[in-house]
Protein backbone atom coordinates (compact mmCIF):
# COMPACT_ATOMS: atom_id res chain seq x y z
CA UNK A 1 0.00 0.00 0.00
CA UNK A 2 1.40 3.41 -0.97
CA UNK A 3 2.04 6.26 1.42
CA UNK A 4 -1.10 8.20 2.32
CA UNK A 5 -1.20 11.61 0.63
CA UNK A 6 -1.48 14.65 2.90
CA UNK A 7 -4.57 16.90 2.52
CA UNK A 8 -2.32 19.74 1.32
CA UNK A 9 -0.72 17.70 -1.46
CA UNK A 10 -4.02 16.11 -2.51
CA UNK A 11 -5.61 19.56 -2.85
CA UNK A 12 -2.80 21.40 -4.66
CA UNK A 13 -2.08 18.45 -6.96
CA UNK A 14 -5.44 19.05 -8.65
CA UNK A 15 -4.98 20.63 -12.07
CA UNK A 16 -7.46 23.48 -11.54
CA UNK A 17 -5.98 24.40 -8.13
CA UNK A 18 -2.39 24.11 -9.34
CA UNK A 19 -2.99 26.37 -12.36
CA UNK A 20 -5.11 28.84 -10.38
CA UNK A 21 -2.27 29.33 -7.88
CA UNK A 22 0.43 29.77 -10.52
CA UNK A 23 -1.61 31.81 -13.00
CA UNK A 24 -2.93 34.40 -10.55
CA UNK A 25 -0.25 34.48 -7.84
CA UNK A 26 2.92 33.96 -9.91
CA UNK A 27 2.41 34.72 -13.61
CA UNK A 28 -0.45 37.21 -13.27
CA UNK A 29 -2.48 35.80 -16.16
CA UNK A 30 -3.99 32.60 -17.56
CA UNK A 31 -0.49 31.44 -18.44
CA UNK A 32 -0.63 27.69 -17.79
CA UNK A 33 -3.21 25.51 -19.52
CA UNK A 34 -4.63 22.99 -16.99
CA UNK A 35 -5.46 20.56 -19.80
CA UNK A 36 -1.75 20.16 -20.56
CA UNK A 37 -0.56 19.30 -17.04
CA UNK A 38 1.19 16.00 -16.42
CA UNK A 39 3.06 14.61 -13.44
CA UNK A 40 6.86 14.91 -13.25
CA UNK A 41 9.19 12.76 -11.17
CA UNK A 42 9.44 14.37 -7.72
CA UNK A 43 12.53 12.39 -6.75
CA UNK A 44 15.88 14.15 -6.74
CA UNK A 45 18.03 11.97 -9.00
CA UNK A 46 21.48 13.23 -10.05
CA UNK A 47 24.25 11.15 -11.62
CA UNK A 48 22.03 8.07 -11.20
CA UNK A 49 21.94 8.64 -7.41
CA UNK A 50 18.62 9.12 -5.63
CA UNK A 51 18.76 11.90 -3.03
CA UNK A 52 16.68 11.76 0.13
CA UNK A 53 15.13 15.11 -0.72
CA UNK A 54 11.97 15.07 -2.80
CA UNK A 55 9.72 17.71 -4.32
CA UNK A 56 6.19 17.86 -2.90
CA UNK A 57 4.45 18.44 -6.25
CA UNK A 58 6.07 18.73 -9.67
CA UNK A 59 4.30 19.00 -13.04
CA UNK A 60 4.98 19.57 -16.70
CA UNK A 61 2.79 22.27 -18.22
CA UNK A 62 2.36 24.08 -21.50
CA UNK A 63 1.73 27.69 -22.39
CA UNK A 64 1.17 29.51 -25.68
CA UNK A 65 3.31 32.42 -26.86
CA UNK A 66 3.24 33.99 -30.33
CA UNK A 67 1.06 31.16 -31.55
CA UNK A 68 3.48 28.43 -30.45
CA UNK A 69 3.28 25.99 -27.54
CA UNK A 70 6.13 25.85 -25.04
CA UNK A 71 6.70 23.56 -22.05
CA UNK A 72 7.65 24.49 -18.49
CA UNK A 73 8.22 22.62 -15.24
CA UNK A 74 6.39 24.00 -12.19
CA UNK A 75 6.61 22.78 -8.62
CA UNK A 76 4.93 23.43 -5.28
CA UNK A 77 6.70 23.14 -1.94
CA UNK A 78 4.67 23.10 1.28
CA UNK A 79 5.82 24.92 4.42
CA UNK A 80 4.37 25.32 7.91
CA UNK A 81 7.35 27.24 9.32
CA UNK A 82 9.02 30.42 8.09
CA UNK A 83 12.44 29.74 6.51
CA UNK A 84 14.75 32.74 6.24
CA UNK A 85 16.98 31.21 3.57
CA UNK A 86 14.09 30.03 1.38
CA UNK A 87 15.43 31.73 -1.79
CA UNK A 88 18.54 29.52 -1.64
CA UNK A 89 16.44 26.41 -1.01
CA UNK A 90 14.26 27.25 -4.00
CA UNK A 91 17.36 27.79 -6.13
CA UNK A 92 18.57 24.33 -5.12
CA UNK A 93 15.23 22.73 -5.99
CA UNK A 94 15.14 24.43 -9.38
CA UNK A 95 18.82 23.80 -10.16
CA UNK A 96 18.42 20.09 -9.47
CA UNK A 97 15.54 19.91 -11.94
CA UNK A 98 17.61 21.82 -14.51
CA UNK A 99 20.64 19.57 -13.99
CA UNK A 100 18.48 16.49 -14.28
CA UNK A 101 17.37 17.63 -17.73
CA UNK A 102 20.97 18.30 -18.76
CA UNK A 103 22.04 14.86 -17.60
CA UNK A 104 19.27 13.22 -19.62
CA UNK A 105 20.37 15.10 -22.74
CA UNK A 106 24.04 14.29 -22.09
CA UNK A 107 23.26 10.61 -21.71
CA UNK A 108 21.29 10.58 -24.96
CA UNK A 109 24.02 12.48 -26.84
CA UNK A 110 26.81 10.28 -25.48
CA UNK A 111 24.97 7.16 -26.62
CA UNK A 112 24.38 8.68 -30.04
CA UNK A 113 28.06 9.63 -30.34
CA UNK A 114 29.07 6.03 -29.68
CA UNK A 115 26.90 4.98 -32.57
CA UNK A 116 28.23 7.89 -34.65
CA UNK A 117 24.72 9.25 -35.02
CA UNK A 118 25.56 12.64 -33.60
CA UNK A 119 29.03 14.08 -33.89
CA UNK A 120 29.77 17.33 -32.08
CA UNK A 121 30.57 20.50 -33.98
CA UNK A 122 33.56 21.18 -31.72
CA UNK A 123 35.61 19.58 -28.95
CA UNK A 124 33.34 21.06 -26.29
CA UNK A 125 30.33 19.30 -27.75
CA UNK A 126 32.11 15.95 -27.60
CA UNK A 127 33.49 16.61 -24.12
CA UNK A 128 30.30 17.79 -22.41
CA UNK A 129 27.79 15.99 -24.66
CA UNK A 130 25.57 19.08 -24.67
CA UNK A 131 25.14 20.62 -28.11
CA UNK A 132 24.48 24.20 -29.17
CA UNK A 133 21.05 23.15 -30.38
CA UNK A 134 20.06 21.41 -27.12
CA UNK A 135 17.52 23.23 -24.96
CA UNK A 136 16.09 22.62 -21.47
CA UNK A 137 12.76 23.58 -19.89
CA UNK A 138 12.47 26.49 -17.44
CA UNK A 139 11.60 25.63 -13.83
CA UNK A 140 9.55 27.72 -11.42
CA UNK A 141 8.55 26.99 -7.81
CA UNK A 142 5.75 28.25 -5.59
CA UNK A 143 5.98 27.99 -1.80
CA UNK A 144 2.61 27.37 -0.12
CA UNK A 145 2.83 28.35 3.54
CA UNK A 146 0.30 27.31 6.20
CA UNK A 147 1.88 28.89 9.29
CA UNK A 148 0.05 31.08 11.79
CA UNK A 149 2.69 33.82 11.80
CA UNK A 150 2.83 35.99 8.70
CA UNK A 151 5.59 35.07 6.24
CA UNK A 152 8.34 37.67 6.77
CA UNK A 153 11.29 35.88 5.16
CA UNK A 154 13.10 37.31 2.10
CA UNK A 155 11.37 36.67 -1.20
CA UNK A 156 14.53 36.92 -3.31
CA UNK A 157 18.31 36.56 -2.98
CA UNK A 158 18.79 40.30 -2.65
CA UNK A 159 16.75 40.15 0.56
CA UNK A 160 19.41 37.82 2.00
CA UNK A 161 22.45 39.79 0.82
CA UNK A 162 24.14 42.52 2.82
CA UNK A 163 23.78 45.16 0.10
CA UNK A 164 23.79 48.97 0.03
CA UNK A 165 20.61 50.76 -1.01
CA UNK A 166 22.22 51.64 -4.35
CA UNK A 167 23.44 48.10 -5.09
CA UNK A 168 24.59 47.36 -8.61
CA UNK A 169 21.66 45.77 -10.50
CA UNK A 170 24.11 43.38 -12.18
CA UNK A 171 24.45 41.44 -8.92
CA UNK A 172 22.52 38.19 -9.55
CA UNK A 173 19.11 37.84 -7.97
CA UNK A 174 16.58 35.01 -7.78
CA UNK A 175 12.88 35.44 -6.89
CA UNK A 176 10.87 33.29 -4.50
CA UNK A 177 7.09 33.12 -4.90
CA UNK A 178 5.15 32.53 -1.67
CA UNK A 179 1.45 31.86 -1.13
CA UNK A 180 0.91 32.70 2.54
CA UNK A 181 -2.53 31.13 2.59
CA UNK A 182 -3.49 32.37 6.07
CA UNK A 183 -2.63 35.98 5.24
CA UNK A 184 -3.42 36.30 1.53
CA UNK A 185 -4.78 39.77 0.75
CA UNK A 186 -8.50 39.98 0.01
CA UNK A 187 -7.94 41.54 -3.42
CA UNK A 188 -5.71 38.61 -4.41
CA UNK A 189 -8.27 36.11 -3.13
CA UNK A 190 -10.86 37.73 -5.38
CA UNK A 191 -8.62 37.04 -8.39
CA UNK A 192 -8.82 33.27 -7.82
CA UNK A 193 -11.41 31.21 -9.69
CA UNK A 194 -11.16 27.70 -8.21
CA UNK A 195 -11.88 26.29 -4.75
CA UNK A 196 -8.55 27.84 -3.74
CA UNK A 197 -10.55 31.06 -3.38
CA UNK A 198 -12.85 29.48 -0.77
CA UNK A 199 -10.00 27.74 1.07
CA UNK A 200 -7.94 30.95 1.21
CA UNK A 201 -10.88 32.97 2.56
CA UNK A 202 -11.47 30.42 5.33
CA UNK A 203 -7.72 30.21 6.05
CA UNK A 204 -7.54 33.99 6.49
CA UNK A 205 -10.21 33.79 9.18
CA UNK A 206 -8.96 30.62 10.91
CA UNK A 207 -5.17 30.61 10.50
CA UNK A 208 -4.54 34.34 10.16
CA UNK A 209 -7.38 35.28 12.58
CA UNK A 210 -8.36 38.12 10.22
CA UNK A 211 -11.37 40.18 11.23
CA UNK A 212 -12.92 39.97 7.77
CA UNK A 213 -16.56 40.84 7.04
CA UNK A 214 -18.72 37.81 7.77
CA UNK A 215 -20.10 37.79 4.23
CA UNK A 216 -16.62 37.78 2.69
CA UNK A 217 -15.89 34.38 4.21
CA UNK A 218 -19.28 32.74 4.43
CA UNK A 219 -21.14 34.50 1.63
CA UNK A 220 -19.05 32.96 -1.14
CA UNK A 221 -20.97 30.54 -3.35
CA UNK A 222 -19.75 26.96 -3.23
CA UNK A 223 -18.87 26.75 0.46
CA UNK A 224 -21.92 24.55 1.01
CA UNK A 225 -20.96 22.18 -1.81
CA UNK A 226 -17.21 21.56 -1.63
CA UNK A 227 -15.03 18.78 -2.99
CA UNK A 228 -13.58 16.11 -0.75
CA UNK A 229 -10.01 17.43 -1.24
CA UNK A 230 -10.95 20.99 -0.26
CA UNK A 231 -13.05 19.79 2.68
CA UNK A 232 -10.23 17.62 4.03
CA UNK A 233 -7.79 20.51 3.78
CA UNK A 234 -10.14 22.85 5.68
CA UNK A 235 -10.76 20.07 8.18
CA UNK A 236 -7.00 19.73 8.62
CA UNK A 237 -6.23 23.36 9.50
CA UNK A 238 -9.46 24.07 11.45
CA UNK A 239 -9.43 20.90 13.54
CA UNK A 240 -12.99 19.89 12.59
CA UNK A 241 -13.36 16.25 13.65
CA UNK A 242 -16.74 15.38 12.15
CA UNK A 243 -17.15 12.79 9.40
CA UNK A 244 -17.30 14.34 5.93
CA UNK A 245 -20.45 13.21 4.10
CA UNK A 246 -21.67 14.30 0.70
CA UNK A 247 -24.96 16.19 0.63
CA UNK A 248 -27.81 16.35 -1.87
CA UNK A 249 -25.80 18.58 -4.21
CA UNK A 250 -23.05 15.97 -4.41
CA UNK A 251 -20.49 17.94 -2.42
CA UNK A 252 -19.78 18.53 1.28
CA UNK A 253 -21.43 21.36 3.21
CA UNK A 254 -18.43 22.95 4.95
CA UNK A 255 -20.34 26.18 5.48
CA UNK A 256 -22.59 24.52 8.04
CA UNK A 257 -19.64 22.95 9.84
CA UNK A 258 -17.68 26.22 9.90
CA UNK A 259 -20.65 28.22 11.13
CA UNK A 260 -21.10 25.76 14.00
CA UNK A 261 -17.49 26.48 15.01
CA UNK A 262 -18.14 30.24 14.80
CA UNK A 263 -21.20 29.84 17.04
CA UNK A 264 -19.19 27.75 19.52
CA UNK A 265 -16.43 30.38 19.60
CA UNK A 266 -18.96 33.15 20.21
CA UNK A 267 -20.55 31.17 23.05
CA UNK A 268 -17.13 30.53 24.60
CA UNK A 269 -16.26 34.22 24.31
CA UNK A 270 -19.55 35.30 25.86
CA UNK A 271 -19.19 32.77 28.67
CA UNK A 272 -15.62 33.90 29.31
CA UNK A 273 -16.69 37.55 29.47
CA UNK A 274 -19.49 36.72 31.87
CA UNK A 275 -17.15 34.76 34.14
CA UNK A 276 -14.63 37.59 33.98
CA UNK A 277 -17.24 40.17 34.95
CA UNK A 278 -18.46 38.05 37.86
CA UNK A 279 -14.92 37.49 39.09
CA UNK A 280 -14.10 41.19 38.75
CA UNK A 281 -17.27 42.20 40.58
CA UNK A 282 -16.55 39.78 43.40
CA UNK A 283 -12.98 41.03 43.78
CA UNK A 284 -14.22 44.61 43.72
CA UNK A 285 -16.79 43.94 46.44
CA UNK A 286 -14.22 42.22 48.63
CA UNK A 287 -11.83 45.13 48.24
CA UNK A 288 -14.66 47.56 48.97
CA UNK A 289 -15.47 45.67 52.19
CA UNK A 290 -11.84 46.00 53.36
CA UNK A 291 -11.77 49.71 52.59
CA UNK A 292 -15.16 50.19 54.27
CA UNK A 293 -13.97 48.52 57.49
CA UNK A 294 -10.94 50.83 57.66
CA UNK A 295 -13.18 53.86 57.13
CA UNK A 296 -15.60 52.82 59.89
CA UNK A 297 -12.79 52.30 62.43
CA UNK A 298 -11.26 55.65 61.55
CA UNK A 299 -14.58 57.42 61.91
CA UNK A 300 -15.24 55.87 65.34
CA UNK A 301 -11.80 57.00 66.55
CA UNK A 302 -12.50 60.53 65.33
CA UNK A 303 -15.94 60.59 67.01
CA UNK A 304 -14.42 59.62 70.38
CA UNK A 305 -11.72 62.29 70.02
CA UNK A 306 -14.42 64.87 69.28
CA UNK A 307 -16.31 63.96 72.49
CA UNK A 308 -19.25 62.08 70.98
CA UNK A 309 -21.39 60.15 73.48
CA UNK A 310 -21.33 56.34 73.58
CA UNK A 311 -24.94 56.35 72.39
CA UNK A 312 -24.00 58.31 69.24
CA UNK A 313 -21.06 55.99 68.58
CA UNK A 314 -23.33 52.95 69.03
CA UNK A 315 -25.87 54.29 66.50
CA UNK A 316 -23.10 54.92 63.94
CA UNK A 317 -21.60 51.44 64.51
CA UNK A 318 -24.98 49.70 64.09
CA UNK A 319 -25.64 51.49 60.80
CA UNK A 320 -22.13 50.85 59.49
CA UNK A 321 -22.14 47.17 60.48
CA UNK A 322 -25.40 46.66 58.58
CA UNK A 323 -23.81 48.19 55.46
CA UNK A 324 -20.72 45.99 55.80
CA UNK A 325 -22.87 42.86 56.23
CA UNK A 326 -24.79 43.74 53.05
CA UNK A 327 -21.49 44.22 51.20
CA UNK A 328 -20.15 40.91 52.49
CA UNK A 329 -23.31 39.09 51.43
CA UNK A 330 -23.03 40.58 47.93
CA UNK A 331 -19.37 39.57 47.68
CA UNK A 332 -20.06 35.96 48.73
CA UNK A 333 -23.06 35.64 46.42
Amino acid sequence: MGKKESPEIAFFRRKDIFCDAFNHLVFGSDFLDPNTLSEADTRSVLRDKVDQRQRDILKYAEYISEGRRYRIISGIELQNKVCYYMPVRVMEYDCRDLLRQIEAIQSKNAEAAKNQENGGANEGDNLYHFLKTDKILPVTTLIVYFGKEKWDAPTDLWGMYNLPSNANPSIPNYPTYVLDIGHLEMDKINLLSSELKLVSAVARRVIGEADDPFEFTYGMPGLDNMSLEASRLIQDFTGIKTVLRRGKKGGIDMKKKLLSIEEWKENCTAKGLQQGLQQGLQQGLQQGMKEGTKEVLGQISQMIKNGSTLADVQVYVNESMQQLEDLQEAASG
